[in-house]
């Protein structure tokens, strides 16, 4: 009897079903944990301490006194900070504000254990290094000059810790460079600049300027060159300064346009010709549209006023203001300075008929105008000229 052979088992295409391969379990591992993101980088600093910097580092710290007692670690967190050693009393010295800090029982007081360290978060690292150097007496690689915007963030951080005089004697040289500034246009931080330093003559300049000069948005708030409100800028603004400068812009904007109303209602009221008339055929004719250089042409009294308050109405609608010559369902508002609004009214004029000048009322009114402006009082009180007087002293801005 033949046996059968057996049919070969059909091949698992299965690796686990496989007679000759092992079957190997292994748990999954789960996924490493993520890196903690890397430090940030140290601040920048200003290119003109890089000198100055150099010999006062000491691994991560910069030591202005080689026996300090106490670490400011300044600037955000999240943006990079520096350490800056200094000696508790010098700075104390210096500043009422760091005294108070550092000796007055507040959070910042030296604590029993060892390690004395005081957070600044929300300063600027660069002027509190500058500062602390100027403390310590550390004039070497001290800049020449500051660029602008260095010199005001500077101001800003002996303003807040109240020691201003620390900036005797560089003050006066520093801000050589922008004490004749005459525009405020672009350089409204020259003002405050000129008044945290006492520089009483550059401040009023630019404060008369910025009185002529500045415009607001619908809330009245005053704007610099680029829109943006100047009661946002940081510290440093003189108390009152923009109210007294807004109040006052707006009543040379008020005068002004009354000024302009009253042209209008003069001439939409007065029915007869300035220049005189004389009376033929039952009808009154004006003796100097009667010259006029139009052939042929006379006009009565009437049609001369009616000519006068028409031609008015055009200049007054192509110079944007047609708002003071039809009445409006808002009240006429004009967001320019009044050194512009001047000028709109400085550049009105119409076609006037040979030797019939008198009856034109523009020179009149652009006279009132400029006289109304040339007269503007300042806005800087008696009160903002003790300040900077107090200021020059501590300064010496003056050279005194």
């Amino acid at each position: 009897m033949v046996k059968k052979k057996k049919a070969p088992k059909a091949r698992s295409s299965s690796p686990w079903e496989h007679d000759s391969l092992p079957v190997i379990l292994q748990d999954v591992a789960d996924p490493p944990p993520p890196l903690p993101p890397p430090p940030p980088p140290p601040p920048e600093m200003w290119s003109c301490l890089e000198a100055a910097m150099e010999p006062l580092a000491c691994g991560k710290a910069y030591y202005f006194d080689s026996r300090g007692d106490v670490t400011f670690t300044v600037g955000d967190p999240d943006q990079g900070t520096r350490d800056f050693v200094v000696c508790s009393r010098t700075v104390a010295r210096w500043s009422s504000v760091f005294s108070a800090m550092l000796f007055g029982g507040f959070a910042e007081s030296r604590p029993k254990s060892d390690g004395w360290r005081v957070l600044l978060p929300e300063d600027e690292v660069a002027p509190v290094f500058l500062a602390f150097k100027l403390i310590h007496g550390s004039h070497e690689n001290t800049p020449k000059t500051l660029e602008r915007d260095e010199l005001y963030q500077l101001l800003v951080v002996t303003e807040k810790y109240d020691m201003t005089r620390i900036l005797r004697p560089w003050a006066a040289t520093w801000f050589e460079p922008y004490k004749n500034t005459s525009s405020i246009e672009g350089n409204e931080i020259v003002m405050w600049i000129a008044w945290e330093l006492g520089h009483e003559e550059c401040f009023r300049r630019l404060a008369a300027d910025l009185l002529l000069k500045s415009k607001v948005n619908e809330d009245g708030e005053l704007l610099d060159k680029e829109g943006v409100p100047l009661n946002t800028y940081t510290c440093l603004e003189p108390p009152g300064i923009l109210e007294s400068v807004a109040q006052s812009r707006g009543k040379l904007i008020e005068t002004m346009t009354g000024f302009l109303q009253d042209v209008i209602q003069g001439a939409l009221s007065k029915r007869r010709c300035q220049g005189g008339n004389h009376y033929s055929g039952g009808y009154s004719y004006c003796n100097r549209c009667g010259s006029s250089s139009i052939p042929n042409t006379r006009l009565s009294e009437e049609q001369c006023a009616a000519f006068v308050f028409g031609s008015l109405t055009h200049v007054f609608s192509g110079a944007g203001l047609q708002g003071l010559v039809f009445p409006q369902a808002t009240e006429f508002r004009y967001l320019g300075s009044a050194k512009k609004f001047l000028t709109t009214i400085e550049d009105m004029h119409y076609q006037i008929t040979s030797g019939h000048e008198c009856c034109n009322p523009l020179p009149a009114l652009q006279e009132k105008a400029r006289n109304l402006v040339k007269a503007a009082p300042s806005p800087v009180t008696e009160q903002h000229l003790e300040y900077l007087r107090s200021q020059a002293k501590k300064t010496g801005i003056l050279g005194n």
